[in-house]
């Protein structure tokens, strides 16, 4: 398959058949954005946002415009309140040990 990200997508079929997933699905959904002209960040900005957050000691790093947009429903989401409960657990039951 010969695309502008290279072996990015060699790689995720590697990834997609180790865990059994069907090639084919994977074809199709990478195939959905074909056409769309949506923004990316530079690969840039977004290593300088991971290391800007790790750095801040944030649990969640947002490091585009599109992850922006839903960090706050993230951060607020019983997802995350349920991750928050079991490190908690974990870290009680380290210490208690």
């Amino acid at each position: 398959m010969s695309r502008e990200d290279g072996g990015e997508v060699e790689a995720a079929e590697g990834v997609w058949g180790e865990e059994g997933g069907d090639l084919e699905d994977l074809r199709a959904a990478q195939g959905e954005h074909r056409g769309f002209d949506i923004p990316k960040a530079s690969p840039e900005s977004v290593v300088r946002a991971i290391f800007d957050g790790v750095e801040n000691g944030e649990e969640d790093i947002f490091p585009d415009p599109m992850s922006q947009s839903i960090a706050d429903t993230w951060r607020g989401g019983a997802a995350n309140a349920l991750e928050r409960q079991n490190s908690a657990l974990l870290e009680a039951a380290s210490v208690t040990s």
